[in-house]
């Protein structure tokens, strides 16, 4: 089986990713982020644990995911700190952006070449996104 560079994809399976527009105060004064509303993109998502990414995450490359995608397609489309909706997740009945993401990207994408490697850290302790009363 010939898997070219227009096919890399071919075992992709739907995730959502919920780019963060800023941040606003709440009424105590808390710089909280905001999200756009989530868009579904098909990636190839495979664990980060190759013996180079163990070297450079350390444990936490156990709590990594890594896809690869085309960087003409979608350079410069996702950035540090935007959220992410792996392992089925999906943002459906959020009342905020964001509110049910369980993974985040970690550092901006890497460029490589032809394709670009994005790396979604998981959200362990959830920061609550407070209403503003």
């Amino acid at each position: 089986m010939n898997i070219g560079i227009e096919n890399f994809n071919v075992f992709s399976k739907p995730i959502y990713i919920a780019k963060r527009k800023g941040t606003k105060e709440d009424s105590r004064g808390n710089l909280l982020p905001y999200y756009e509303t989530p868009k579904k993109y098909y990636f190839n998502v495979q664990p980060a644990n190759s013996d180079s990414e163990l070297t450079a995450f350390g444990e936490v490359a156990f709590q990594r995911m890594k896809c690869i995608c085309n960087r003409q397609k979608y350079e410069n489309m996702f950035s540090d700190g935007d959220l992410a909706y792996l392992d089925g997740v999906t943002p459906k009945g959020e009342k905020i952006n964001g509110e049910k993401a369980n993974y985040r990207i970690k550092g901006n994408p890497l460029n490589q070449n032809l394709v670009i490697v994005i790396y979604f850290e998981r959200i362990i302790e959830k920061q609550k996104i407070v209403k503003e009363d």
